[in-house]
């Protein structure tokens, strides 16, 4: 997995902002679009309000955890390697590698 590559499907993914309902795990947006434009995403499995709001901040979330990542990794090309291993090597590694 690259940065590149999730900012990528976060691109391609629906645009936000996304909403949970008020005591439902339904899951609204983009908020503010017409009627016909919204989509919902609702679950009757029986998930929580809780998992509700965890996937309607996700692109939100996700895309401020890769600026984090990206800022760290390019502060990182700059710096002295802190151990050996790096902790921070080994973090960007995996985080690269993934799939």
């Amino acid at each position: 997995m690259s940065s590149s590559s999730v900012r990528k499907r976060l691109q391609e993914a629906t645009p936000g902002p996304w909403e949970k309902e008020e005591d439902s795990p339904a899951i609204t947006g983009p908020v503010g679009a017409a009627r016909d434009d919204r989509m919902i995403i609702y679950d009757e499995g029986g998930h929580s309000e809780e998992d509700a709001d965890l996937i309607a901040h996700a692109p939100t979330d996700l895309a401020l955890a890769l600026d984090v990542i990206e800022i760290a990794a390019e502060l990182h090309e700059t710096q002295r390697h802190v151990g050996d291993p790096c902790p921070l090597c080994i973090a960007l590694a995996a985080f690269e590698t993934a799939p």
